[in-house]
């Protein structure tokens, strides 16, 4: 690690907030988009002061060197009983000019001093690297099948014959919200979401929101896109029954210009739901959830195994 002094910070000030933008700018959005990075994370990057606790910065000698966020969650069981409170950690950056130096560790480092001063019973975030977060004492968890659904297949069950409303987008009815999480299908552990919080996600760029209704009431939904990720991917949904769902999958299908969609599912749902969507996709995938780091002894703390984060709540 390089010598000088490191000193970690929320962002407060509007020009803390700029390089910190530009910093995340540069290491993630390097191609040009037409919306700031800032505008995919409405929450823990938002310059409002209720969320400025969830920005956590490294200076190095005077210098912004990298960044990490910090956002506490509610675990939550079936039965909306709290299972304890982890941190989700992510937009994990450091300036390509000073990589290689441990700053990273470091931050990181320091995350989980503030987390378990917060009384946080875990750390969870998602990343390819592996090996560089096995060494930090991360380890995998939770289950998700990659499910993949063509543009056109005949054994689907047809959108088109469907005496129904599909909506893309548009003003919400003001049950809505509420109606969609409770559609999701049941998962062993979530993480709880309040409406303000729903609210404030649906408004990430690129983010399309499917819905069906029958007779005026909301039957299913579907949430595809999320800013620069999850291009192509269903990554949050919910139906009254599974031919409700297929119907929306295909309605899609059809409506959107891509090959084949991609359907996040649970591996923890009931297998009446698994077994269907599993027959109608054309290729099948398990990966793990996510990566976690528990911040107390075995003995002392949740198991997060089966925890299953849904799309928007992730950064």
């Amino acid at each position: 690690m390089g010598s000088g002094t490191m000193s970690t910070f929320n962002p407060a000030k509007p020009e803390q907030f700029k390089e910190r933008n530009k910093l995340l700018q540069l290491c993630m959005r390097p191609d040009p988009l037409p919306f700031p990075i800032e505008d995919e994370y409405p929450i823990v990057l938002a310059e409002k002061e209720e969320s400025r606790g969830f920005s956590y910065c490294l200076n190095h000698n005077n210098r912004m060197c990298s960044h990490a966020n910090l956002w506490p969650r509610h675990v939550i069981d079936r039965q909306n009983r709290s299972k304890g409170q982890i941190g989700l950690v992510g937009n994990v950056a450091t300036d390509p000019g000073m990589q290689g130096r441990g700053h990273m560790r470091e931050l990181l480092s320091n995350l989980e001093e503030i987390a378990k001063r917060q009384n946080l019973d875990a750390l969870v975030l998602w990343s390819d690297l592996d090996q560089f977060y096995h060494k930090l004492g991360y380890e995998s968890v939770g289950q998700e099948l990659h499910l993949g659904f063509p543009k056109e297949d005949p054994k689907r069950v047809s959108s088109k014959a469907f005496n129904g409303e599909f909506r893309l987008n548009g003003l919400l009815e003001e049950t809505d919200l509420d109606r969609m999480m409770a559609l999701r299908p049941s998962v062993p552990l979530t993480l709880a979401r309040s409406r303000e919080e729903f609210a404030r996600l649906m408004t990430i760029p690129w983010l399309d929101s499917f819905r069906v209704y029958r007779e005026g009431a909301l039957v299913g939904s579907a949430l595809i896109g999320k800013g620069y990720d999850m291009v192509g991917v269903i990554h949050e949904w919910g139906a009254t029954d599974q031919e409700t769902m297929l119907l929306l999958i295909d309605h899609i299908a059809e409506t959107l210009p891509f090959e084949s969609l991609m359907l996040l599912v649970p591996d923890s749902i009931e297998t009446s739901w698994k077994s269907v969507l599993i027959k109608y996709s054309e290729s099948y995938e398990k990966h793990s959830m996510a990566l976690v780091k528990y911040l107390h002894k075995k003995e002392k703390r949740e198991d997060y195994s089966s925890l299953f984060v849904w799309g928007l709540d992730s950064i």
